[in-house]
């Protein structure tokens, strides 16, 4: 079984510990620690993809987007199994 927990150090309590001892039990752990990637930073360093992404929000400050209904998708797609 694995679990992985996306949170701040000082989420990192003796209620968390606990919570982790439920869950596993009497089984042996191993547990690693790291620094998750901060995406926007990840976005700002890739040249195509900030310009990409500038780009986007440009169009939708502009007005020029479309909106779709997630909803009918969903439903012509179950139609057609």
């Amino acid at each position: 079984m694995e679990a992985t927990y996306h949170l701040n150090p000082d989420e990192l309590n003796e209620n968390f510990l606990k919570a982790i001892q439920v869950l596993f039990q009497d089984r042996r752990l191993k547990v690693t620690v790291e620094i998750e990637d901060d995406e926007t930073e990840a976005i700002r360093s890739n040249g195509a993809l900030h310009e990409k992404l500038i780009r986007r929000m440009a169009n939708a400050d502009a007005g020029s987007v479309k909106e779709v209904n997630l909803n009918q998708y969903l439903s012509d797609a179950s139609t057609d199994v």
